[in-house]
């Protein structure tokens, strides 16, 4: 493993651009006997190596080829289908899925340890350069966490002007924006409570601004370890302040929406545009919180290795991956409104 972390550190020192890094890699290639005996033993590996450590953008193709029989072709190939591969998630992840796409690199990590660790390393170094490292993942949970915010506080205003005939609802999503509110500002303290003040402020902010959970994934996308002085790692902190966030304000928001929308459609009045796009918003919230978690829980190697038997239902494939993300989306938002439905329906 040591061997691993300084070979990555090696690769990586004073490489912070892809030009540099392949140029850093034709040295170290030519130094480091692990890395010189791989290049003996199998011709294909600088030619894998140089692409995947550009850390540009291309097609995840999966090459099925044994190790021994890879072309340079191939090998280029496989190189390029590991930024595909870290795109959306978590840097780990991305790389366990392009080691299991790609047989050869199987193998590879089979009979050499440490390259995974060489691999994972450099991972966090292109993902954190990269411009696309966290586009993804980090716009869409912004999109959502403020949209969700601003909707629910123009709805808030509009039950504030509606009078007593719609007061539970109004009385009711403000202290579900209050609880969850308070509620992560705990967790900021209770994370951070041995970071100082100045720590507590700038994580408080986020929770304020609704920042808090792309901040988050942000972290957990590049593969930060915990820090000294703080509670949880990074995976715990998200995944606890995302919970807090659905089940303190997007579900309850969801429920409380779909009545008040039902209630005015019933009396025959016109719902805002404002009211649908707050609903909606909740409802996507709620989907795309609970997907997630479950998403980056199963597609977590150690986890995977760990309980083989519960961890796994998301497939391998790039494609089915995205399918299956999006399909848990969808599926979350949608039965937050069935239940919403149902229970107007009880009188609730």
């Amino acid at each position: 493993m040591e061997d691993g972390i300084a070979l990555a550190h090696d690769l990586l020192w004073m490489a912070p651009s892809a030009k540099k890094r392949v140029e850093r890699l034709k040295e170290v290639l030519t130094r480091s006997r692990a890395m010189k005996e791989l290049t003996e033993k199998l011709p294909w590996f600088d030619a894998m190596m140089s692409v995947a450590i550009e850390g540009s953008l291309h097609m995840n193709k999966a090459v099925f080829t044994r190790m021994v029989c890879v072309s340079e072709k191939e090998a280029a190939q496989i190189g390029s289908n590991l930024i595909p591969a870290l795109k959306r998630k978590v840097i780990a992840a991305g790389v366990d899925q392009w080691r299991v796409q790609n047989p050869a690199v199987g193998e590879l990590v089979e009979k050499h340890v440490w390259f995974k660790l060489v691999i994972v390393m450099i991972s966090k170094s292109i993902v954190k350069t990269a411009a696309w490292g966290l586009m993804w993942r980090v716009t869409v949970g912004a999109i959502l966490s403020l949209s969700d915010l601003i909707t629910d506080l123009i709805v808030l205003r509009q039950y504030w002007e509606g009078g007593e005939k719609i007061m539970k609802h109004r009385n009711a999503s403000l202290a579900c924006l209050v609880t969850s509110i308070a509620l992560q500002l705990l967790g900021v303290v209770f994370q951070n409570r041995k970071k100082g003040m100045l720590r507590i402020l700038k994580e408080m902010v986020y929770v304020f601004t609704s920042l808090k959970a792309p901040v988050d994934a942000s972290r957990v996308a590049m593969g930060a370890e915990k820090e000294k002085d703080t509670e949880m790692d990074p995976m715990t902190e998200m995944t606890l302040s995302k919970v807090t966030e659905m089940f303190a304000e997007s579900i309850p928001g969801a429920l409380i929406q779909t009545s008040a929308t039902l209630s005015t459609l019933r009396s025959g009045e016109i719902v805002s545009t404002a009211a649908y796009l707050s609903l909606l918003s909740s409802l996507l919230t709620t989907g795309f919180v609970s997907a997630t978690i479950s998403y980056d829980f199963d597609t977590d190697p150690k986890k995977r290795a760990a309980k083989p038997d519960f961890y796994g239902f998301v497939p391998d494939s790039s494609r089915r991956r995205a399918l299956m993300f999006v399909t848990m989306v969808l599926m979350s938002g949608i039965m937050v409104l069935m239940k919403s439905v149902f229970l107007f329906s009880l009188g609730w």
